[in-house]
């Protein structure tokens, strides 16, 4: 099926697991760092990211084999009512704010005159792993305007035309949301026509169902920030 057809999209992603196929590798600390978050241990959880930047480890990398498995983990958990939300709520807050000390922790490269602005779809809440990929355009330079989780349609669509940006990151977890993406990318080039920048796509949604991001019409799609960091920076 080349056409959009917001029912069909709907009905494979659903028909999918909660937990969908393109996961990343775990590393060996993975499962330690997730129970540390469940156990509401953040002084665990940081020792554990430190340590691999201290061995020497990209940051990226990190980010990708140890916080995210642990994340999905998590989601897997309270999915299956093995977790409380708060559970789920405290280890979010816990990799948000060690995510924020772990950019800080290492040296960024020159600032290359670039601009990302990446943003979660209006209805998004899932916001972590944009947020590595906003750390990873960091890390290579860029100027990264990461606007975080459910950014309504119209102010989206303002930040783009009135910020200039280079790229354009969307983030979109569930299938409600593809057809409110695909509406945004239609919406964005009929009103900025040549100036749109390049918009590429990622979440669970956009992993969850082959060639998706063509069927919203994006023009890449990148399923994590590892990706991203080989692929575009």
């Amino acid at each position: 099926m080349n056409e959009y057809d917001p029912k069909s999209v709907e009905d494979a992603c659903s028909a999918l697991p909660a937990f969908y196929r393109k996961l990343p590798t775990p590393a060996p600390e993975s499962p330690a760092f997730a129970e540390a978050l469940l156990a509401g241990n953040r002084c665990t959880a940081r020792n554990i990211i430190d340590g691999r930047l201290d061995a020497g480890v990209d940051l990226v990398e990190v980010n990708v084999t140890i916080v995210q498995p642990a994340m999905y983990e998590v989601g897997q958990r309270w999915q299956h009512n093995r977790i409380s939300v708060a559970q789920e709520h405290l280890a979010t807050a816990i990799c948000q704010t060690l995510l924020a000390g772990a950019l800080l922790r290492v040296e960024s490269a020159p600032p290359c005159d670039q601009r990302v602005l990446l943003a979660c779809v209006e209805g998004n809440f899932h916001c972590l792993g944009l947020r590595m990929v906003a750390d990873a355009f960091e890390f290579a330079g860029w100027d990264s305007a990461y606007l975080g989780a459910d950014v309504p349609t119209t102010a989206l669509l303002q930040q783009i035309e009135s910020s200039h940006p280079d790229l354009v990151g969307l983030s979109v977890s569930l299938p409600q949301q593809v057809a409110a993406v695909r509406e945004l990318i239609r919406m964005c080039r009929l009103e900025l026509g040549e100036r749109c920048p390049p918009i590429m796509v990622g979440g669970l949604a956009m992993n969850s169902v082959d060639e998706l991001w063509q069927r919203v019409e994006a023009d890449a799609w990148y399923p994590d920030a590892r990706t991203v960091q080989r692929e575009v920076l």
